[in-house]
């Protein structure tokens, strides 16, 4: 990761965090906004995994943009956050673990191998054995 702020907050932000603010979602953008805010003003560090950029993208691309959109877009997100490698013990953590869902389950245990402060979604009940704090975007705008 990149070097941050002592008082930085480490946060992943889920992918759906990460749509709302790129497809100006209603309404949930005030929250996304305020979220990547932080981030540009050095108050948290926002962390996605490489399988996430690559799901966002595809996401992207896939519904209101061309592919040239999206990765216009994905470069610019990348200025605000820090894309961490996916690691095989998360793999053999979330089946082990046997979360309800794998893609979470890949992403609570990322956040816990890599000792971030909490995992920032809209899908609090996808995460609820998460070994890490769990906050949905109004609660961490609330914590500012």
């Amino acid at each position: 990761m990149r070097p941050h702020s002592r008082k930085s907050r480490k946060l992943l932000v889920d992918s759906n965090v990460v749509v709302d603010l790129l497809q100006l979602r209603e309404p949930f953008l005030d929250d996304a906004l305020a979220i990547f805010e932080t981030a540009i003003r050095d108050v948290v560090l926002l962390v996605v995994t490489v399988k996430q950029v690559s799901d966002i993208h595809y996401l992207m691309s896939s519904s209101l943009h061309s592919k040239e959109e999206a990765s216009q877009l994905l470069r610019k997100l990348l200025r605000l956050v820090v894309v961490v490698d996916a690691a095989a013990s998360d793999v053999d953590v979330s089946l082990a673990r046997d979360y309800a869902d794998f893609e979470d389950g890949l992403l609570m245990a990322a956040a816990e191998r890599l000792k971030l402060d909490a995992i920032v979604t809209r899908d609090a009940t996808g995460f609820r054995d998460s070994p890490v704090p769990v906050l949905s975007p109004a609660e961490l705008v609330q914590q500012r």
